[in-house]
């Protein structure tokens, strides 16, 4: 699972189109974070329990700082949708949480279906 990016977004308004050309159903939900930040931090605030009684890492994003600017919903394969994205200078942390019923359920962002987007000052 993947997201394939064209274009750039920039601060402001703008309209998004959303493909889902894959076998499976899909949500986007797009994340801003004001700094700049790796996957990898993403992969493990994602993925870290708190009730495991672990400390998060230094690097761990701080989830005050999280915003949600954009949503789009549960979306059939093989359908399109445009929805507004009111973008601030940062990044954009895109991810789907459709459950995979071929792997257990596990949610496709656990997968691997999380991408980041800079966004310009435009």
């Amino acid at each position: 699972f993947k997201f394939t990016v064209t274009g750039e977004a920039t601060t402001g308004p703008q309209i998004v189109k959303i493909l889902n050309a894959s076998d499976q159903p899909h949500f986007v939900i797009a994340f801003h974070y004001p700094e700049e930040i790796t996957i990898e931090q993403v992969m493990e605030f994602l993925m870290f329990d708190p009730s495991s009684g672990a400390t998060p890492s230094a690097e761990t994003l701080d989830e005050t700082l999280l915003t949600i600017p954009m949503y789009a919903p549960t979306q059939s394969v093989g359908t399109t949708q445009w929805v507004e994205l009111d973008a601030e200078p940062g990044q954009l942390i895109i991810v789907c949480f459709v459950p995979d019923p071929v792997a257990e359920g596990i949610p496709h962002a656990f997968e691997g279906m999380v991408s980041l987007l800079p966004v310009a000052e435009s």
